[in-house]
């Protein structure tokens, strides 16, 4: 399965962090407002009207892109199988997918003014640690960066950050994040929280079923820098 990634026009010109970056979830500072953007009067997807360009993503996620200067930043989780379950919509059901088979979790790089990918890196291949929701995937948290580096955050499989421009710099096990419904431990529905970066740190919530915590790292070598508990 895959996803169709759509995308208007923003523009910046620089690898800072300028007006025309989003560089986290909801953008700067989660305001989930970017402003003086001359985005398009009309948008429609099918016949491609105010559509920049359009590329199919492979696999399943939630996480949202990123952008920072030309680049843009997704993640997501590619199942062996064929045809991955999702369900989506409104019910009640707690129940997890059935698709165990090995995965890779994918950070990838686009041009943002044309769609070409300029690196797709695999953060990590195995089955997965944790079952999902059928309406989840394994690639929920939407990624961060700093104008420089760039931090995914995939649950029980880990943390990871890469260069900009595609150098891998480090991983971070955070151990199994066992994450389900407060009532029924057995559902495995996954994490979701996204990073943030703040003064060189990139911080990072897990809320578990038993030992929830916050988590601080460096930015640059992923050293543990603190780890509080958090009752959750």
């Amino acid at each position: 399965m895959c996803r169709l990634l759509s995308l208007f026009l923003l523009l910046s010109v620089s690898i800072n962090l300028i007006a025309g970056d989003w560089p986290s979830f909801r953008g700067k500072h989660a305001s989930g407002v970017a402003d003086g953007m001359k985005l398009p009067d009309k948008w429609d997807c099918a016949k491609g009207e105010g559509v920049l360009f359009k590329v199919k993503v492979p696999g399943l996620a939630h996480s949202s892109p990123i952008i920072v200067g030309n680049r843009l930043f997704l993640t997501t989780a590619v199942s062996s199988i064929a045809d991955p379950t999702f369900k989506p919509g409104l019910y009640g059901a707690g129940t997890a997918a059935a698709d165990r088979s090995e995965h890779e979790w994918r950070v990838i790089c686009l041009d943002k003014r044309t769609g070409k990918t300029l690196w797709s890196h695999v953060a990590v291949k195995k089955k997965p640690t944790d079952k999902r929701h059928i309406k989840a995937t394994y690639a929920n948290s939407t990624p961060v960066t700093d104008g420089k580096r760039v931090v995914a955050f995939f649950g029980s499989e880990g943390v990871f950050a890469y260069t900009v421009e595609g150098k891998f710099l480090w991983k971070k096990n955070l151990g199994r994040l066992d994450v389900g419904a407060y009532d029924s431990p057995d559902y495995e529905w996954g994490t979701a929280s996204s990073p943030i970066i703040w003064n060189d740190k990139v911080i990072v919530q897990c809320d578990t079923q038993k030992e929830s915590f916050v988590l601080a790292v460096d930015v640059q070598t992923g050293k543990e820098l603190w780890r509080t508990k958090r009752d959750e």
